[in-house]
């Protein structure tokens, strides 16, 4: 059996490029909402660090798998 990659090479460039650009926005949309919890945890306001601590709580007590399948089911 052999691996025959000719005439796959946009595809395959098509995929390489869409995987960079999912992965910047997912680190640009983390970056963005990491530094909006850790302000508001740090907040002297305290119904901003009630609201902080209940989004860091959530969403580190939640397992990923459940994470990607919410947001996948959710948005289908």
């Amino acid at each position: 059996m052999t691996l025959d990659l000719y005439g796959f090479g946009p595809a395959l460039a098509a995929g390489t490029f869409m995987t960079i650009k999912l992965a910047l926005s997912a680190l640009s949309l983390g970056l963005v909402l990491g530094l909006l919890g850790a302000l508001a945890k740090t907040s002297p306001y305290k119904p901003l660090q009630w609201l902080g601590g209940s989004y860091s709580t959530i969403v580190r007590g939640v397992p990923e798998l459940l994470w990607v399948l919410l947001i996948y089911f959710g948005t289908v």
